[in-house]
């Protein structure tokens, strides 16, 4: 129970921040605009969604999840779907009651909870290096702080001869149970979400590009990155709220590693080429107009992927709508 004296129903941290950024580019004197370094920084602050307290509605005293299926629910009819008693406004607050033997759940929001504090930056170089093809390389960082997770406060303690725990001096799955620092409750029950991930993202970015000149143009960009995390394991369920970080929930540096959608390499080549078309009247109208366009992605990582596109198009000048044909293939592989 805290005493908020504000309207956030906590502590009310990083509630007016600022979100400044800085950006900057430089070309040498005398040069004739083939050269230019860039480089910038910024402050992001992620506002959470719902989606991560939701739970809490769910907890006492002001609420009664029940949930009963198969045979512990093979009482209901449609008249009587609902076990009885059947809660009513005047049942609330209720509070269950608790014991070393009881199986309650308890959902809470850390007090310090505060917007997700992000700090961008990077560095780029380009050269027009020969008419119409243009060299990028860069570096770009990434630093999250203050990143919403959800964990649990009742993991078991580790029992030995030298610090038993509750007389117990071995460590199983039958005895979890009894090892928790809060009895009654069970292991993975006692949530809080809160504002304490960390994440490190440092990725050096080249592209090689080609200006549309006779009829060509294409891309081919190459990345190199990592991606470290404090809640990384399952970055889509952890960063909801719908799960608990895997790992030792008492331990961050325990769970620090590459977060689950690290690809530490990320090719991708594509292009477009317009077809030549005849100067014939008839013949323009059914030749002319096409273009062939490809797609080649490439990830390697904890999920390698493949996927190649190809298509061919025609802007048809009669009708003037494009009209394409084609189709795409794609792989994908699992890690080996």
């Amino acid at each position: 129970m805290i005493r908020a004296g504000n309207d956030a129903a906590n502590f009310g941290y990083g509630q007016n921040n600022l979100a400044p950024r800085i950006g900057g580019a430089w070309q040498p004197s005398g040069d004739t605009g083939k050269f230019v370094l860039r480089g910038g920084y910024g402050i992001f602050l992620s506002q959470p969604t719902g989606q991560a307290f939701f739970t809490g509605v769910f907890g006492p005293p002001f609420s009664l999840a029940r949930i009963n299926i198969g045979s512990a629910n093979a009482a209901a009819t449609f008249a009587q779907p609902f076990p009885e008693p059947f809660p009513t406004p005047d049942f609330f607050p209720y509070f269950p009651a608790y014991s070393p033997a009881s199986d309650v759940t308890i959902f809470t929001v850390s007090p310090g909870f505060r917007p997700s504090f992000i700090q961008q930056f990077g560095l780029n170089w380009q050269e027009e290096f020969a008419g119409n093809w243009v060299l990028e390389v860069g570096y770009v960082g990434t630093r999250g702080t203050h990143l919403l997770r959800t964990r649990s406060l009742n993991q078991a303690l580790s029992a030995s001869v030298e610090s038993p725990i509750r007389g117990i001096t071995t460590n199983t799955v039958a005895n979890i149970g009894l090892r928790v620092p809060v009895q009654g409750v069970p292991p993975d029950s006692l949530q809080i979400t809160e504002s304490a991930g960390t994440s490190w993202y440092n990725g050096l970015e080249a592209s090689l590009s080609k200006r549309l000149s006779s009829g060509l143009q294409g891309l081919c960009s190459y990345t190199f990155s990592k991606i470290l995390d404090s809640d990384g394991s399952n970055v889509n369920g952890i960063s909801a709220g719908n799960t608990l970080t895997l790992g030792d929930q008492n331990s961050p540096r325990q769970r620090w590693g590459r977060a689950s959608f690290n690809r530490t390499h990320r090719l991708v080549i594509s292009g477009v080429y317009t077809l030549p078309s005849p100067q014939q009247h008839t013949a323009k109208a059914v030749f002319g107009g096409w273009s062939v366009s490809g797609v080649l992605l490439g990830k390697l990582g904890l999920h390698s992927q493949l996927l190649i596109e190809t298509r061919l198009f025609r802007h048809c000048p009669i009708c003037r709508f494009c009209r394409q044909v084609g189709g795409s293939l794609k792989n994908e592989a699992s890690p080996s």
